[in-house]
């Protein structure tokens, strides 16, 4: 009798995830908006919520492109080549940004010890990744009544303090302490989950650490996100959740 080769369901996941980064998931189509229309349009509408006074300045406007098959990234009006940073070839329709310019990044910061209870009818409290399932939070069992930096929205909540990388959904209004950091895409969700979810070997290089590894906001910030057409973005979606 033939052996059947069983296929690893995560294993498969990995490689579809690692096709859909690389735009070799779904065809592309010539008539999606390429993503660097999307990318002027986000950077417009941050610079109007900066001049609205309801966003903070970037400390640094930076945008990469591509000349003469080499990549470049523009920082502040001067041009640096970035070719040993990029990972793999996109597709054209596509670009490549930090994930400062795609995403609001909120490190975590933990409430005072004391306001750490059992009281169900504080914030829901969450120090690390204890309540990380394969995708979407679980309930925490620990509550404060000082609450630091409250996520009320949905995004990523990223484990950035021993371990370093996992990453999982939340859709409730929580408090995140020292080991967690929430991303807010601008771009979608769910694209952007799949994306980082495959960035957890790479992370573990950058921690630095003695007694325990974490990385900072900044390598966060840093992150090189390839950015495919909005529609594109939904199709690849689609696809992954057949």
């Amino acid at each position: 009798m033939r052996k059947v080769h069983k296929v690893n369901p995560d294993d498969l996941r990995a490689s579809i995830l690692q096709a859909a980064i690389q735009g070799k998931l779904v065809p592309q189509d010539s008539n999606d908006e390429p993503a660097s229309v999307l990318l002027e349009r986000i950077r417009e509408e941050k610079k109007r919520l900066v001049k609205e006074g309801k966003l903070k300045k970037d400390k640094h406007v930076s945008f990469i492109f591509r000349r003469d098959n080499h990549y470049y990234e523009n920082i502040d009006g001067k041009e640096f080549c970035i070719d040993d940073e990029i990972p793999f070839e996109i597709p054209p329709s596509w670009n490549w940004s930090r994930l400062s310019n795609v995403a609001f990044v909120i490190m975590g910061q933990s409430p005072v010890g004391s306001s750490v209870t059992g009281d169900a009818s504080g914030v829901e409290f969450h120090q690390g990744k204890r309540c990380f399932t394969k995708t979407l939070l679980s309930k925490s069992d620990q509550f404060t009544f000082k609450p630091t930096k409250i996520i009320d929205f949905e995004a990523i909540l990223m484990s950035v303090r021993a371990p370093v990388g996992d990453v999982n959904l939340v859709n409730r209004s929580i408090c995140i302490g020292r080991g967690l950091c929430a991303i807010r895409p601008l771009i979608n969700l769910q694209y952007m989950f799949a994306y980082v979810s495959t960035l957890k070997k790479w992370l573990e290089t950058k921690a630095t650490g003695s007694t325990f590894k974490a990385i900072s906001g900044d390598i966060i910030q840093s992150i090189l996100v390839p950015i495919p057409p909005q529609n594109e973005q939904s199709r690849i979606m689609a696809r992954i959740h057949d």
